[in-house]
């Protein structure tokens, strides 16, 4: 993963409007459990792109990670609303399948 967001860090320095880097970069932060600095690239890439539904599904992981469960469940109702509306099922069936356990947590 470290090699991974060290390739992001170039594609995000060529292309600094390209959300799709932020968002992976995010992601490979969030496996190397470094989910603050994950936070700033999910905030990024949806700031670049506001119906970045993955963005906030990882965004959603990330924030559950760090126990804003809240927050988190938020993330995931945005992305599943913005995953609807793009007919992504990938991401409608992760999203459901983390709003369930948050519910069953509660």
């Amino acid at each position: 993963y470290e090699a991974a967001v060290a390739d992001f860090d170039q594609a995000t320095h060529l292309k600094p409007d390209y959300a799709d880097a932020y968002g992976n970069r995010g992601v490979a932060k969030s496996s190397l459990g470094q989910h603050e600095a994950a936070l700033a690239d999910f905030n990024k890439a949806i700031g670049l792109k506001p119906d970045f539904a993955a963005a906030y599904h990882n965004r959603g992981i990330a924030k559950q990670e760090l126990g804003c469960v809240e927050e988190a469940r938020a993330d995931f109702r945005v992305a599943l609303d913005l995953a609807n509306k793009a007919g992504d099922d990938n991401i409608k069936i992760q999203v459901k399948r983390l709003l369930q356990k948050l519910d069953n947590v509660d």
